[in-house]
């Protein structure tokens, strides 16, 4: 090292001592501060000089932390971060008791400023929207989905030049006069992208099984019901019969809401329609038809037709497709419903039928366990109330009566052949189920 030099700045045994103060050290003092520090300055010494070589390679007139950073990398060593800032470090003068100390500025933070600032604004609750990923292969152009990629055209080279003859000079000058007007084609958004044939059949087979002659909708029905190209057109029917029941409940028009199951049921009943990816739109229509507290405007229409259609309907969907967790959240609904006792006797003794007609086991294990509260409910209705009312039919009566019917069905389920087979016990069992009224039975 040159001799010049030699009365350079370094570490000294008094910093060594400092930092082993800090860490709790009380080993480094006197002779071992003194070997540290020399220790210390060698290898920042050799630093230093690669470091400066760095910088002459660079052609730099400054020395720079990535120079450091090279030269602690060639002696193995994983640089340290956070030397990469414009600023220095303030400090500040802390006292002169033993030795100077000087630590790191911090700055005050006045609370009151962020006690006074505005709160900020709530996040948007998170929700979740269906929407189709591919329909027969085929991406449909939603927002939702990714816009397809365009396939690149390549330049067209050395094509051969060919002549276009001019065309009359009347047909010239006519071409000239016309405005010229760009028009711009905005493609609506579309789930599915039909033919003109298929849409014309498709509102021609709607119009007809909503019509209000029986030939053409018996006709249309059949059609639904044994057309083979049906499953393209599946997605519209779906989505027309889900706006159907929705907008008919609404207005209580048991007529349509009848036409609209009538349709489902057709498309049900088609062997080369697969009703599996719209479950999650026609499952809730159906459920809507037979749990709805209300279907018509007056207790004159027989709701209990729609209801029972819409139960023995469900039940065939049931049976047929077992995607996962579609039977366990049917008899979920048709569950709570039966057990939440808000609901009028309407909508349980509706729940009780479409579990019935999903099966013994369900009637079992949804049933059997709440039968006598189910009891209690259609014995305080029968023991109050007759079957009409001021001359109309009363329509929690009905409602108590189906429910009567369907307890008798889970007590024989209970008591098996034996109970079957003696008319005398069953009847014993039937007066003990729910005490009847004679009047009105």
């Amino acid at each position: 090292m040159n001799p010049a030099r030699s009365n350079a700045v370094g570490i000294d045994a008094s910093f060594v001592q400092v930092v082993a103060d800090t860490v709790n050290s009380k080993d480094f003092h006197g002779p071992k501060a003194a070997r540290v520090a020399k220790t210390v300055n060698d290898a920042l010494r050799e630093v230093l000089v690669v470091a400066s070589r760095f910088q002459r390679l660079g052609r730099r007139k400054q020395l720079t932390p990535e120079d450091l950073d090279c030269a602690i990398r060639l002696k193995g060593i994983t640089p340290p971060f956070g030397f990469e800032t414009g600023t220095q470090p303030s400090f500040k003068y802390a006292g002169n008791l033993v030795r100077d100390m000087f630590v790191k500025e911090d700055h005050e933070v006045d609370l009151q400023s962020f006690i006074q600032a505005p709160l900020p604004r709530l996040p948007l609750a998170p929700s979740l929207k269906a929407h189709w990923l591919v329909i027969d292969g085929e991406q449909p152009a939603i927002p939702e989905n990714p816009q397809p990629e365009k396939p690149k055209l390549m330049p067209v080279q050395n094509l051969p030049s060919t002549s276009v003859e001019d065309g009359p000079p009347l047909l010239k000058q006519l071409g000239k006069d016309v405005r010229k007007i760009t028009q711009v084609q905005i493609k609506t958004t579309s789930t599915h992208p039909i033919s003109l044939e298929q849409q014309i059949f498709f509102k021609e087979v709607m119009e007809a099984a909503m019509g209000t002659d029986d030939n053409k909708r018996k006709e249309a029905l059949s059609v639904i019901q044994t057309d083979c190209g049906i499953q393209l057109l599946l997605p519209r029917f779906s989505l027309a019969i889900a706006e159907g029941v929705r907008c008919n409940v609404a207005m209580r028009n048991l007529a349509f809401l009848i036409y609209h199951m009538r349709v489902l049921q057709s498309l049900a009943n088609n062997k080369t329609v697969n009703l599996e990816g719209v479950l999650h739109e026609i499952l809730p229509s159906i459920l809507t038809c037979i749990l709805s507290k209300t279907l018509c405007p007056t207790e004159r229409d027989n709701h209990w037709v729609l209801r029972s259609f819409s139960s023995k309907l469900l039940a065939t969907i049931y049976k047929q497709y077992t995607a996962t967790n579609v039977r366990i959240r049917i008899v979920k609904v048709l569950s709570d419903a039966l057990r939440n006792p808000n609901n009028s006797i309407t909508t349980i003794a509706a729940a009780a039928t479409a579990l019935s007609d999903l099966g013994q086991e369900v009637m079992q294990s949804m049933i059997a366990p709440i039968k006598e509260q189910l009891q209690q409910v259609a014995q305080r209705i029968l023991m109050t109330s007759g079957p009409k009312v001021e001359g109309q039919m009363n329509d929690d009566f009905t409602a108590a009566e189906k429910l009567h019917e369907i307890l008798k069905k889970v007590s024989s389920l209970e008591y098996g052949d034996e109970f079957n087979s003696q008319p005398e016990k069953r009847d014993v069992v039937h007066r003990r189920l729910i005490p009847r009224m004679e009047v009105g039975i």
